[in-house]
């Protein structure tokens, strides 16, 4: 069994107060991966009601992981990242990318 690490940052103008989060997807079947921790450990809470863009991070020491994957046997992923209200409501997808999974041994 092998797993991959990760962390990012949001640059973002005028938004409300809400949270964004990461999803992930094998590319090619679209199957979820990691499902059970990702958006717990990718969360990041946003609140910029200016034009200004502003870079929001995850917290220090944090990072999610990605666990599916085996030695030596790169593939792609799909990465979106979502939104949602801190009040509820629709979550919403802001925009997604695709990314090389590579897993270590552990």
């Amino acid at each position: 069994m092998g797993f991959s690490v990760g962390h990012y940052v949001v640059w973002i103008k005028r938004i409300e107060n809400g949270n964004v989060y990461l999803k992930a997807f094998e590319v090619t079947k679209n199957d979820p991966l990691s499902v059970d921790r990702l958006k717990e450990r990718s969360l990041i809470e946003l609140n910029n009601p200016t034009d200004s863009i502003v870079k929001f991070g995850m917290k220090v020491n944090s990072d999610f992981t990605i666990y599916e994957g085996d030695w030596d046997k790169p593939y792609s992923a799909r990465f979106d990242l979502c939104f949602i209200l801190y009040n509820g409501g629709k979550e919403i997808k802001l925009i997604e990318k695709i990314f090389k999974i590579e897993v270590w041994k552990r």
